[in-house]
């Protein structure tokens, strides 16, 4: 079974079950497409691939269009015209949910925010050692700079924004803070002398690889230089996190 978002193609795509005829089922009846800009899953077995949909919000629709738009073609292309347009809404409807262009840029922003701060409401357990800990960041820094490249680049974006907009910079800093003190609260389990510190220098040090891979060398080693920075934080004895 394979997952994830479809955003503007049509389902019948040999990539998701190669050699598979397509059905797509929804609500239980059977189309011959699938309108842009629906979620659901592909059910691939043996030579039928059926694709379960279910309905985006128009808002969400828009919301994911304006995040597309600022990860792929910067903050001027963020209008209502083409959201309008990359959303596969009716013409308007993007101006109907955020009446100018600063109500639509702070949509996106809180949007985003909403997304981040969901998926760390319930944080990864805490990791037993610092191998774990240090495989868990790397992970998360790879994913960022290639399944969630366009989000990521999106979030950068605005944060550049949020130098001169408290609106716009406020929101993104929750999901951060979230994070930091995940990051603080485990290296004081493995033992480091000063978790504050420790968090800032590993934050910073993942936030310089993600722009480093999404700008200079996507291909930059992630482990090496987080391993590093861990390690210089938490005293050598400390190998296992405390109980």
């Amino acid at each position: 079974m394979r997952r994830g978002l479809l955003i503007g193609r049509a389902v019948y795509d040999p990539r998701e079950c190669p050699g598979a005829a397509r059905e797509v089922s929804t609500a239980g009846f059977r189309m011959t497409a699938k309108p842009a800009m629906e979620t659901g899953y592909y059910l691939c077995s043996g030579d039928v691939t059926t694709f379960v949909v279910w309905s985006m919000s128009t808002r969400a629709r828009i919301l994911e269009a304006a995040v597309e738009l600022l990860g792929t073609q910067g903050l001027k292309a963020l209008t209502h015209i083409r959201v309008d347009v990359l959303a596969g809404v009716p013409k308007g409807s993007t101006s109907n949910y955020f009446r100018t262009r600063a109500a639509l840029l702070t949509g996106v922003v809180e949007w985003l925010a909403e997304q981040d701060l969901a998926e760390l409401v319930s944080p990864p357990s805490p990791p037993a050692d610092i191998e774990a800990f240090v495989a868990l960041l790397a992970h998360a820094v790879e994913t960022a700079t290639t399944a969630s490249r366009t989000r990521t680049i999106a979030r950068y974006v605005l944060f550049l924004e949020g130098t001169h907009n408290e609106d716009v910079r406020r929101p993104l800093l929750a999901g951060r803070a979230h994070f930091r003190s995940f990051v603080e609260t485990t290296m004081e389990r493995l033992g480091a002398h000063d978790p504050g510190a420790a968090a800032t220098a590993i934050m910073a040090v993942g936030e310089g690889m993600i722009i480093q891979r999404v700008t200079v060398d996507p291909d930059a080693d992630v482990l090496a230089p987080i391993d590093a920075v861990v390690q210089a934080f938490v005293p050598r004895r400390h190998n296992r996190a405390s109980d």
